[in-house]
């Protein structure tokens, strides 16, 4: 997956930069450093992301990545395994 790229409007990333990059959107969010927050993390393990946070989190998502999310997928995005595939999607 680490050499997977994804095409989106604007650029390309690979499964590792997407990865990287929503790692640190939501350390930004959650106000936590990318040591605290982990590739595998989720809404159980992150004290600070409840359900304000989440909203900021997917706007954050989509400014980052230029893109929009469906409620479906909102409700989706509880993990950052979860985003990063949502994403990859999004972005291929």
């Amino acid at each position: 997956m680490g050499h997977q790229t994804f095409r989106g409007v604007a650029e390309s990333v690979t499964a590792n930069e997407l990865r990287d990059r929503v790692v640190s959107t939501a350390s930004a969010v959650f106000q936590s450093d990318s040591q605290t927050i982990l590739a595998g993390s989720s809404i159980e393990q992150i004290p600070t992301w409840d359900s304000v946070a989440h909203l900021n989190f997917i706007l954050a998502l989509e400014q980052e990545f230029h893109c929009n999310f469906t409620d479906a997928e909102i409700e989706q995005l509880t993990s950052i395994p979860a985003v990063v595939q949502v994403l990859g999607a999004k972005v291929a």
